[in-house]
């Protein structure tokens, strides 16, 4: 019950920015984000993270997004970029990806295509086909 004050990310609607970096608690998770970042979350940073089937399925709906920053990330459960699917809500608003570090499969670069109005796309070329 300590912890449900220290809920930030649930409580902050206007948020534009979102820069967060080697954050291993959970109140930190995209899982959090306010509802009200739907419509305003901009730029989100989240950098040598997990991303869970919950954090993708939460990130799909910032609906005006136009980075998107999961540099070092590890996708867990067995989730890929991918799975965000054709009901992802930037599709259209994304213009920058960087995916430096996050091992990607051919389905996910085969997704990529998706993002209309993507500028820039960061990716390392090592980990670009992972096959588990």
């Amino acid at each position: 019950k300590a912890f449900k004050n220290l809920d930030i990310l649930a409580s902050l609607e206007y948020l534009e920015t979102l820069f967060v970096s080697g954050c291993k608690s959970y109140l930190c998770n995209p899982t959090k984000l306010s509802i009200g970042c739907n419509l305003r979350l901009k730029k989100l940073t989240y950098k040598w993270g997990n991303i869970s089937y919950n954090d993708l399925n939460r990130i799909k709906y910032l609906e005006v997004l136009e980075k998107l920053d999961l540099t070092e990330c590890k996708f867990t459960e067995g989730m890929k970029l991918y799975k965000l699917g054709n009901d992802c809500r930037f599709l259209n608003s994304l213009k920058h990806l960087n995916l430096w570090g996050v091992r990607i499969d051919f389905n996910d670069y085969q997704y990529i295509k998706n993002f209309k109005n993507l500028k820039t796309l960061t990716v390392r070329f090592a980990v670009l086909f992972y096959f588990n």
